[in-house]
C-alpha cells in the first residue's frame, strides 16, 4: 500500500494550476483526489492552516505556496525548499509586550532557505526581519506544527511572489495566475508526490 501523501496550498489561487494539470477532483470543499495524489486548500494564516489539517490522515505532506522575500537576490518566481520555519510572535502593542518573541524554530531540512510565518502580509520590508530570515508567508509554520504534532514528515516549498514592499500586492495579482502554473511545473518536474491510490 503506497504512503498518504498529502499536498497543501493556501489560497485556490496557488493550487489551480495544480489542480488542472493533475485532473483533480474535489471530494468536499477544499479537498480533492489527483492523479498525484491529495490535495488541500487550508485557508491563509497559520491557525487556518493548522486547523483544517487536524482531522486528514497523512504519511507526509509537502506545503507550497507563495512568499515574499526579504533578499534581492532571490529571483521572482523562483521556488526553494525550506530549511526552518519560525512563527512570529505579533502584538499590537509591540514585540516586548508579548509574552513570546517567537515560537519554537521547526527544522524541516538540512539546507534551504529561512522562513518566517506572519498572521499578516509585509509589505513594508521589515528591516528588522532581514537577519532572522529570507522568506515571509501566512501558513507554513502552522502545516509544520501539524505534521510535528502528528509526528509526520513535511517538507515546505516556496516560490518567491515579491519582495515585502509597497508593490507586493500588486506584482501578486498581476502575477498569480503565471505562478500557479511555475508550482504546478515544479510539482511535476520534481515528482514530489506519488499517487495515494
Amino acid at each position: 500500500m503506497r504512503s498518504m501523501q498529502l499536498i497543501t496550498f493556501a489560497t485556490y489561487e496557488e493550487a489551480r494550476g495544480s489542480l488542472d494539470l493533475f485532473k483533480a477532483k474535489e471530494i468536499k470543499r477544499g479537498f480533492y483526489e489527483s492523479d498525484i495524489g491529495y490535495i488541500a486548500i487550508t485557508g491563509i494564516g497559520p491557525f487556518a492552516a493548522f486547523y483544517s489539517l487536524q482531522n486528514i490522515n497523512f504519511d507526509q505532506i509537502v506545503n507550497i505556496g507563495l512568499a515574499g522575500s526579504l533578499r534581492d537576490d532571490l529571483i521572482l518566481g523562483s521556488i526553494h525548499s525550506v530549511a526552518s520555519c519560525q512563527k512570529h510572535a505579533w502584538h499590537p502593542k509591540g514585540i516586548d509586550s508579548s509574552l513570546a518573541s517567537d515560537f519554537p524554530t521547526l527544522i524541516l531540512e538540512n539546507k534551504g532557505l529561512r522562513l518566517r510565518t506572519l498572521d499578516f502580509p509585509l509589505y513594508n520590508g521589515h528591516d528588522s526581519l532581514r537577519n532572522e530570515c529570507d522568506l515571509i508567508d501566512m501558513e507554513g509554520y502552522g502545516v509544520a506544527l501539524i505534521a510535528k504534532t502528528k509526528q509526520k514528515p513535511c517538507k515546505l516549498y516556496k516560490l518567491v511572489s515579491d519582495y515585502c514592499n509597497k508593490e507586493s500586492s500588486l506584482v501578486i495579482k498581476n502575477k498569480i495566475d503565471e505562478y500557479s502554473r511555475k508550482i504546478a511545473l515544479y510539482l511535476k518536474g520534481e515528482n514530489l508526490c506519488e499517487p495515494a491510490y
